[in-house]
């Protein structure tokens, strides 16, 4: 993460996604199983839920294309995680006494 790119909005503008970009093939299936997309999605629900409620409209949105993701969902994966990258110091984090 420490060399890749940031950005500064949640989603790429302009992205629409649909069940019908969804992986049809047997190759792109294939290709697609060796891409860890449930458990990056997993880990970004878990910061949503626990300090990153700005999140939450990504992580549904992702979510619905969770049992056959296709590349373009992946790199709307990525991307969120280059916006928080670029959001890590905003003061999202809760602190607890």
């Amino acid at each position: 993460m420490s060399k890749c790119t940031s950005a500064s909005t949640l989603l790429p503008t302009g992205l629409v996604l649909s069940n019908e970009d969804s992986p049809n093939s047997t190759k792109e299936i294939a290709e697609m199983s060796n891409v860890p997309y449930r458990e990056i999605l997993g880990v970004i629900m878990w910061l949503q839920v626990a300090t990153r409620p700005d999140l939450s409209y990504a992580v549904q949105v992702l979510l619905r294309f969770a049992h056959n993701p296709a590349r373009q969902y992946w790199n709307a994966l990525k991307h969120i995680l280059f916006y928080i990258k670029e959001t890590i110091t905003n003061g999202y984090l809760l602190v607890c006494d």
